[in-house]
């Protein structure tokens, strides 16, 4: 069975992600955060012998908002721009309501040189703030900024269904988790050859939008579930990424099937991913 919805009320007021070399520096963020709000970090909070697989992205998505610790190396930090891009994805399906902030430890960079997806969001210089208390005080404002302006999950939908992906998936039955082999390897080879690198995990993350803007209380794909796009064949990433799909059940399974544009493929494998759609639409 796909993972039932579970309760929108957050968990956590700030989850912290970064590059493993910056531990240090997450620790300090979290010491001069925890006296006044709640806050996930790894190291700090999970439990001896917990699956932090399931732990971490969780947490996450129980969160309010997630702070980024970003320098030159989280371009070659797979995990910390795998919870970027999600939480990327759920402040998208959210309106704003999950907060992203990246916190640069080395000075702001310009606009074409922040990190994807970056480029728009309200940022801290830790240069310029000069220590972690100060930007604990900058991240809790913010927090408190936001509050009394969350809309409830059933709002946030109803406010992506003019779209008509979105409101497509909403229709479909949430599970049980679907069989991968009913997804023909036609089907995989386009997406292999139509995307690869940054561009395949663009349309993971896509993927996710859809799928959590349908439901913002919906289990997606996670990104520490799917190997680095650039580091094996593109065949075995989107082979990876739609059976990863299946373990969600229909809906998500339908969201990597509209998160890539129809114009892209063969008229055969037009037909083919609609005759795809019509089974999850019927799918128990």
């Amino acid at each position: 069975m796909a993972e039932e919805p579970t309760n929108a009320v957050p968990s956590w007021d700030v989850f912290i992600a970064y590059p493993s070399g910056h531990w240090k520096e997450a620790n300090e963020l979290f010491e001069a955060l925890h006296p006044h709000v709640s806050v996930f970090l790894d190291k700090r909070s999970l439990q001896p012998g917990t699956p932090f697989d399931l732990a971490i992205p969780e947490a996450q998505r129980s969160s309010r908002m997630t702070a980024v610790i970003v320098d030159e190396s989280y371009l070659t930090a797979f995990y910390t721009r795998a919870e970027a891009a999600a939480a990327i994805a759920l402040s998208r399906a959210t309106c704003g309501v999950h907060i992203v902030v990246p916190i640069y430890l080395n000075g702001l960079p310009s606009a074409y040189e922040a990190p994807y997806g970056f480029q728009l969001l309200q940022s801290l210089d830790l240069r310029k703030e000069l220590s972690w208390g100060a930007i604990s005080l900058s991240l809790r404002q913010m927090l408190l900024a936001s509050n009394g302006v969350h809309n409830g999950p059933h709002e946030l939908r109803e406010q992506t269904q003019d779209d008509p992906k979105v409101a497509l998936i909403s229709r479909l039955p949430i599970g049980p988790r679907f069989e991968m082999f009913r997804i023909r390897p036609s089907i995989v080879r386009e997406y292999a050859s139509a995307t690869k690198g940054d561009a395949a995990a663009g349309i993971v993350n896509e993927a996710a939008f859809l799928q959590i803007s349908a439901n913002p209380q919906a289990t997606y794909i996670l990104p520490y579930h799917l190997p680095d796009p650039h580091d094996v064949p593109s065949y075995t990433y989107w082979n990876d990424a739609f059976a990863e799909a299946c373990l969600h059940g229909p809906r998500m399974v339908a969201a990597l099937l509209l998160a890539l544009d129809d114009s892209l493929f063969p008229e055969a494998v037009k037909q083919e991913r609609q005759r795809l759609l019509q089974t999850l639409a019927a799918w128990k």
